[in-house]
């Protein structure tokens, strides 16, 4: 075969450009899996990663269990301050002062934590939030409203890098948008926490990569909590109250999403009026926020105006209080800090009777199985007691105690005290602990020595009562028999016994290992005003005698 030059060229030009297809079809193969297409639209995914806490997680790894360590404010307060009983005619108010939590859990956190590092606690799901995005050269590229709980996708351009920030006033109403978008800025309120984020981020150049942005909120304000609580007064429900504040403590402002930074400082002033059922039945929270973080609160003074309590009979009591309660932190005053919580306390509680030296409650003591743990010890709403022994057994199974039981629950049939104890005194668990105990066998002798006495008659509820006068002050206790150990039977109430209705009341003195001293009182069912009253012993400690209560 003849071979010319010609053709060497050509076969060579024609190998040539096979193998240049080769390659090129090898290498569009290889990037079919991950083209690259730098201005192609992509899409980023936002969430809430949650809310900067004030708890501190611990790295797990070092063997250090997750501790809590409060975000501690100027002048903070480490423990309650400002323990102070205010004496009103309707009841005392114990008021506090302390620095408390959130209140939310934090998120689980896994043993990589960093040691120091702040768990988040989770945003609210529903909660709105606003994003913003500006472009690398600080133009303004678009505003989202998003909500907590719902994965969002933005669309962005593919690999490029992106300023956001985010805000939301931790509500589930919608976020107004920025009015200027070069300079944004958004109003604080003193009613609504700020929650702020900023950060950049790249987008990647590969289309169809996971571009997340989880967003860790910070909190913007300083909090200031007012907790009325009517546990104390064995409220159902606190059903409305207004509150005020001496001074206009708390600050609005300008918010400047760029810089992070308020300004415009105006401080307004507050009434609160607190209506409906309240959300923890016997306990009202209000939150006020503050912008102003820097000027020290030397005294915060809260006033009450007025509060409706319902009982536990659902019977509503308006109290026009009108007092005013001063937070000084133990004179050390606090400032306010960003993500720091303040709370002054409003605790309502029985103020009971003084009648001599000696403050007695109210009514009667018994025991709501039904409560809470802590609540169960509570005093009648009725001093002369309006159920009937016959009609409502079960309720006045309630009132009657074996002398100071062990089980400190009221009377049983197949109660067997130890004789040797520990005898339990249930007056002091009446919350707050610690405040009531029964009374001695000496101040049942000064409540009849420096008082008179006038008898009475409930006769919806067929029981007859004695109130003590002294000094223009009274108490009421009603004549409700006691219940004999082991058949249960109540004697000595009824207005048909032969003879007499009596009334007994434990003392919480020993007469022997047997016996305890106790107030009886004796009406003649002829005349309500031929009273007998004395203090005296040999009663067995197990039968079921009624119980009122002392100021400890």
């Amino acid at each position: 075969m003849k071979i010319t030059l010609k053709n060497v060229v050509n076969r060579m030009v024609v190998m040539t450009m096979l193998f240049m297809g080769t390659a090129v079809m090898f290498s569009c193969s290889k990037k079919d899996d991950q083209p690259i297409v730098p201005n192609e639209t992509a899409v980023m995914k936002v969430s809430v990663a949650g809310i900067f806490g004030d708890d501190i997680l611990v790295n797990q790894s070092e063997g250090i269990k997750i501790g809590s360590t409060k975000a501690r404010s100027v002048n903070a307060v480490t423990k309650t301050t400002d323990a102070e009983t205010v004496k009103l005619p309707a009841f005392d108010i114990v008021t506090s002062f302390t620095q408390d939590s959130y209140g939310d859990a934090p998120i689980a956190k896994s043993a990589s934590i960093a040691k120091g590092t702040r768990a988040n606690v989770p945003m609210g799901i529903g909660k709105k939030y606003r994003l913003l995005l500006y472009k690398d050269n600080g133009q303004f590229n678009k505003s989202v409203e998003l909500t907590a709980g719902t994965l969002a996708s933005i669309p962005v351009v593919a690999g490029a890098k992106y300023t956001w920030i985010a805000y939301s006033y931790n509500t589930d109403e919608s976020l107004a948008d920025v009015t200027n978008t070069s300079n944004p800025t958004i109003p604080t309120s003193v009613s609504k926490e700020l929650l702020y984020a900023t950060g950049q981020i790249t987008i990647s150049s590969v289309i169809g990569a996971n571009d997340l942005l989880p967003i860790t909120f910070k909190r913007k304000l300083g909090r200031v909590a007012v907790e009325i609580d009517a546990a104390g007064m064995f409220a159902t429900d606190i059903t409305q109250a207004k509150i005020s504040f001496e001074e206009n403590y708390f600050k609005e402002g300008t918010f400047n999403l760029k810089t992070g930074i308020t300004s415009n400082f105006t401080a307004p002033v507050i009434t609160t009026t607190l209506t409906g059922t309240a959300p923890a039945a016997n306990v009202r929270t209000v939150y006020y926020y503050t912008a102003d973080t820097a000027t020290l609160i030397a005294n915060l003074k809260v006033r009450l105006q007025s509060i409706k309590l319902k009982n536990d009979r659902a019977v509503e009591t308006d109290y026009p209080v009108n007092a005013v309660f001063s937070y000084t932190n133990n004179n050390a005053g606090f400032t306010p800090a960003a993500g720091v919580s303040h709370k002054a306390v409003l605790d309502i509680v029985q103020g009971g009777v003084p009648m001599g030296s000696t403050i007695w409650a109210t009514a009667n003591l018994y025991y709501d199985a039904t409560a809470p743990a802590g609540y169960r010890y509570k005093f009648r709403s009725e001093p002369s007691n309006i159920y009937n022994t016959t009609t409502n057994v079960a309720e006045m199974n309630k009132e009657y105690w074996q002398w100071m039981p062990d089980g400190l629950v009221p009377y049983s049939a197949s109660y067997q005290p130890t004789n040797s104890g520990p005898h339990k005194d249930p007056c002091r668990e009446v919350y707050p602990a610690g405040r009531w105990r029964m009374p001695t066998r000496q101040e049942f002798d000064n409540l009849v020595a420096v008082s008179s006495e006038v008898g009475g008659l409930n006769s919806a509820a067929r029981n007859r009562y004695v109130t003590f006068t002294a000094a223009g002050k009274s108490v009421t206790f009603p004549s409700l028999g006691y219940r004999s150990h082991g058949n249960s039977s109540i004697i000595d109430w009824d207005l048909h016994s032969p003879y007499k209705a009596k009334g007994y009341y434990w003392s919480s003195t020993p007469e022997t290992s047997n016996d305890a001293y106790y107030l009886q009182m004796e009406q003649h069912l002829s005349s309500a005003s031929d009273i007998n009253v004395q203090v005296t012993e040999n009663i067995d400690v197990n039968h079921g005698v009624t119980v009122r209560c002392v100021r400890n």
